[in-house]
């Protein structure tokens, strides 16, 4: 069964979930359903809103992100509106029973932009790639049957091409693609299954058509070779073989990949009871945890399925550049170390660059120190060995002569050197930190990125959402032509942080205690595994009210980095509470509306604030609200207490507690 004849398969209403729920589907024309029932939207720009969102599997996409793939020659004037009300429509079809003012459970906003949660059965595409996944191990477990009935299961889903109509929107690409490799691993997790019971003879011509249509597949061919050893025809196995290593030669200019080698010889062999020798795929991993798994990684199994789904693509020289972004915290640095043992352990060759907040690392030195891990496994060319030896040795570019040619030549070498490495073995190279990079890392990564689509090389930085430099903004405009992947670290859910908790906690941890952690930290895992500690080592009274040390480390950093204005304006929110009304917000600072909506931006943008609903601001997260509000003096809390008291009163006498709340931490007794 080809790709193309999928195609034709149509898909069915209700495989997404229980009756009235939201579903989704992409592969064929993209819609929405409610049960089994679609969802009526109301022109290609509202598909195309869907669309871009369902991409993002479930990441913020900011609006000028919107805007800029929505409309990529000139947007309208009024295109901000525009999104606004397509967003507004869109969520009123997707949610119709939604209670008036109330903010969305499906497609939500969230500074910089708006996202869609969903989980995982809701979305055709995600639907394929699990049955995929769980197919290829059900075919490593011995059971091919099972396997095979997945596999079915997946392309019952299949209703056209993926993303039809959006699939050539460069936003749409990577996706688009992602669906299309998925398809063609299931004709051949299908084929496999087949094959393994005893039905060779059967899939003969079908895998012909697929070896045909897809003559780069080194796995298509390896599965016909099979068919036709298990259907008795050892020649014709063999000749499969030839062809395919023609074909290989000719169009990519490299031999056969060890399978293909090792069933030659068995063939040759006239072996009894062929293995398989299926190459691994991200995509067939279950997203159970390897032996090494880092302590504290949980609740990021879709991201690293999306990174090692990334480094699948570029192995077969497509390569890339993937953002990763998130608060202090977040687990950028515990997800790429997953991801560089993860493809470690499949023959690729990994390198991590630190970006240092100290002044005293020479420049590139991040640079200097992936390089040498690559040319510790890869040694330099003699030519190349001259040019990159200053900045392997010293971290920074030769001084002789003209600085501008230097560095020309400098990063012409570090491309010449990662585009011979990455011929011989994929490549993938970490930069942690770029919020703190200096200007030479990030004039070669502006230089390299450009060059990774035609390689086997992939490149994935971390930064953080509230730091960073103009020039790190520069180049991050520059690299958006690329189209990279972006990921963003939002906090664990609740199963996530009960986990974490219970692995760090030696004693018993009730449910109530995982809630109010899970609340008080909003998932972020440092803050989590912070609590966790003052947990066991305190109890539940200090793990619920106080802040651990090392988190008001690192908040008090991300407060002190605002400017001052929002840093007051922070303080004061803290005073009213860790619910906000930015009406009594406006009036405690003198009553200029402009002022304070300006002022408080920077705390949205950072993460530091929430906006749940127009008028409103909340504390991201409470510890974020206690840290803010311990920053005040006891005097000066007590002078706005009073005055929040009074502005209460005077907006609405009949709501009592809130005021005497305020009056009594102001000392006022009432």
């Amino acid at each position: 069964m080809s790709a193309t004849m999928l195609a034709a398969r149509p898909g069915t209403a209700d495989d997404a979930g229980a009756p009235g729920a939201a579903s989704f589907r992409v592969l064929g024309g993209v819609s929405a359903w409610l049960g089994d029932r679609p969802v009526r939207l109301r022109g290609p720009r509202h598909r195309e809103l869907l669309a871009r969102l369902l991409v993002a599997r479930g990441h913020v996409v900011p609006v000028d992100r919107l805007i800029d793939d929505m409309w990529p020659e000139q947007p309208p004037p009024q295109a901000l509106a525009a999104v606004q009300t397509f967003v507004s429509q869109l969520r009123r079809a997707l949610e119709p029973d939604r209670p008036p003012r109330t903010p969305g459970r499906i497609l939500v906003t969230e500074p910089p932009g708006y996202a869609l949660r969903v989980n995982a059965d809701s979305v055709d595409a995600w639907q394929l790639e699990r049955f995929v996944r769980e197919a290829g191990a059900l075919l490593d477990a011995g059971q091919p049957a099972p396997a095979r009935d997945r596999v079915d299961a997946g392309l019952a889903l299949c209703g056209g091409p993926p993303f039809a109509e959006f699939a050539d929107a460069p936003w749409a690409r990577t996706e688009a693609d992602r669906a299309v490799e998925l398809l063609l691993l299931a004709v051949e997790r299908r084929a496999e299954a087949e094959l393994r019971m005893g039905r060779a003879p059967d899939v003969i011509a079908e895998l012909e058509g697929h070896a045909t249509e897809h003559p780069l597949r080194e796995e298509a061919w390896r599965l016909l070779a099979m068919a036709h050893y298990g259907s008795g025809r050892q020649g014709d196995a063999l000749a499969v073989l030839r062809r395919a290593r023609r074909v290989l030669r000719e169009e990519l200019g490299v031999d056969p990949g060890p399978a293909l080698q090792q069933l030659e010889r068995d063939v040759l062999a006239q072996a009894t009871g062929l293995p398989a020798y299926r190459t691994a795929s991200s995509i067939d991993r279950l997203p159970a945890p390897l032996p090494d798994r880092p302590a504290g990684f949980v609740g990021q199994e879709a991201e690293l399925s999306a990174l090692q789904a990334d480094c699948d693509v570029a192995a077969g020289g497509r390569g890339g550049l993937v953002l990763i972004s998130g608060e202090a915290g977040a687990g950028k640095s515990v997800l790429v170390r997953r991801l560089v043992s993860s493809m470690s352990q499949q023959g690729w060759l990994t390198a991590v660059g630190r970006c240092s907040d100290g002044e005293d690392a020479p420049a590139g030195w991040p640079w200097a120190e992936a390089l040498g891990a690559l040319a510790a496994v890869h040694p330099l060319p003699g030519e190349l060995a001259d040019r990159l030896d200053r900045l392997l040795t010293h971290g920074s570019c030769p001084v002789e002569g003209d600085p501008v040619a230097a560095r020309f030549r400098l990063h012409r070498a570090v491309k010449a050197y990662l585009i011979e490495v990455a011929q011989q073995q994929p490549v993938l190279i970490v930069l942690d930190d770029l919020h703190a990079a200096d200007v030479e890392t990030l004039a070669l990564l502006a230089r390299l990125a450009p060059e990774l689509g035609k390689t086997r090389a992939m490149l994935v930085a971390t930064m953080r959402q509230d730091e960073g430099s103009d020039r790190l903004d520069d180049v991050l405009a520059g690299l958006a032509r690329l189209l990279p992947r972006r990921l963003h670290l939002a906090g664990l859910d609740d199963r996530a942080v009960s986990e974490l908790v219970r692995a760090v906690c030696t004693r018993p941890v009730d449910d109530e205690t995982i809630v109010s952690v899970a609340r008080r930290t909003n998932g972020n895992p440092f803050f989590v595994i912070e609590t966790a500690r003052l947990l066991e080592a305190e109890g539940t009274a200090a793990a619920t009210t106080l802040v651990p040390a090392g988190v008001r480390d690192v908040l008090e950093r991300r407060i002190a980095r605002l400017p001052s204005a929002t840093r007051i304006l922070l303080g004061h929110a803290a005073v009213i509470g860790r619910q906000i009304d930015v009406d009594v917000l406006i009036e405690l600072a003198d009553g200029n509306a402009d002022t304070v909506l300006d002022g408080i931006e920077p705390a949205l943008l950072a993460g530091l604030v929430i906006e749940p609903e127009a008028g409103r601001l909340e504390f991201a997260h409470a510890l974020v609200h206690e840290v803010a509000y311990e920053r005040l003096s006891w005097l000066r809390r007590a002078r706005l207490h009073a005055r929040v008291a009074h502005t209460l009163q005077r907006r609405d006498p009949t709501e009592v507690a809130p005021r005497t709340h305020h009056f009594a931490a102001a000392g006022i007794r009432r």
